[in-house]
C-alpha cells in the first residue's frame, strides 16, 4: 500500500491511495503524515481511492485516525473515486453516513469549497 500527497491550488490536500489498504502493508503512515500537514495548517483533504484494491478493517481504521485527527481541528475529510468492493466495505461499516464519498475529485473539491482558506 502507498499514499502520496499532492495539493491543489486552493489549499485542499489530496491523498491518493494505492493498492491494498490493510494493516502492516503501510497504512499505518497516513494519520502521521496527515497530521503533519494538520501542523502547517491544512484543514481539508481528499482521499481519493481509485487505486486501492482491497481494505480491511485495520487499512480504514488508519483512514479514521487521520480523520479524527482532522476533525479535532474543525478540518474536513471526503472520499472520491471509490470502487464498489471498497464502498462496501465503507457501507458495512456505516462510514457512508460519516464521510462524504463523490464520484469525482471535481465533485470533491466543490463540496469542500473551493474559496475557502486553507
Amino acid at each position: 500500500m502507498s499514499h502520496s500527497f499532492r495539493e491543489l491550488e486552493n489549499g485542499i490536500v489530496v491523498v491518493e491511495l494505492a493498492g491494498k489498504l490493510i494493516g502492516g502493508s503501510g497504512a499505518e503512515g497516513i494519520p502521521r503524515d496527515v497530521r503533519i500537514r494538520i501542523d502547517d495548517g491544512k484543514r481539508r483533504f481528499i482521499f481519493d481511492f481509485h487505486e486501492v484494491t482491497y481494505a480491511d478493517s485495520t487499512g480504514i481504521g488508519a483512514v479514521l485516525k487521520a480523520f479524527s485527527a482532522l476533525a479535532e481541528v474543525g478540518g474536513r475529510m471526503v472520499f472520491t473515486r471509490v470502487n464498489k468492493r471498497i464502498h462496501q466495505v465503507l457501507s458495512i461499516m456505516r462510514l457512508d453516513t460519516v464521510i462524504q464519498i463523490f464520484e469525482t475529485e471535481e465533485q470533491a473539491v466543490q463540496a469542500l469549497g473551493e474559496n475557502q482558506a486553507p
